[in-house]
């Protein structure tokens, strides 16, 4: 896995839904309408990298836990954005007190399910007929990642921060950081 000098991980807004359209349309073999991926956007739980300006992956949630729709381009994979993303959303979750999320997935998406897996996710049940597009089948795999409560420590928020602001000066400084 080659490391990424410059990103950002911020929350996905409705002024990058078509960056999130397009990469949608690259990657995947169905894509939302624009009116869903609207509605999915206003909730504010999902999530947006950028490389060196560019959106490299997203991935879309709703308020209830449900990953709706992830993607990182291809050209960008093997370097820890999906993680990134998997983690945000993860964390966001936790915070809304939520004791899991969930995604689908097509039974043949071996890439898929083995990142999942490696990211915690295990195959809850399968889910016959949940896509109307492949020709070999139309199942998926619901796959579950049970979350881990988010301990309330506000007595190390101030070292936390300093820790923060530790890290960030310490990383090096690039012409490549992407900014939004």
């Amino acid at each position: 896995m080659d490391p990424i000098d410059s990103y950002v991980v911020v929350k996905a807004h409705i002024f990058h839904q078509m960056q999130i359209r397009d990469i949608s349309m690259k990657c995947l073999p169905i894509t939302y309408d624009s009116m869903s991926m609207f509605n999915l956007l206003i909730q504010n739980c999902s999530y947006i990298v950028c490389v060196d300006k560019i959106v490299a992956g997203y991935i879309l949630c709703d308020d209830t836990g449900v990953i709706c729709s992830f993607a990182v381009l291809p050209e960008y994979r093997k370097k820890g954005i999906g993680a990134l993303l998997i983690n945000a959303a993860s964390k966001h979750y936790s915070e809304l007190k939520l004791k899991e999320t969930w995604l689908h997935v097509h039974v043949n998406n071996n890439v898929a399910i083995n990142f999942y897996k490696k990211m915690g996710f295990t195959v809850l049940k399968t889910v016959e007929n949940y896509y109307d597009c492949f020709k070999d089948t139309n199942d998926a795999y619901r796959m579950v990642l049970k979350l881990e409560p988010v301990l309330e420590t506000p007595e190390l928020e101030p070292a936390l921060k300093t820790l923060d602001e530790t890290i960030l000066k310490s990383k090096p400084k690039s012409d490549h950081v992407a900014t939004l």
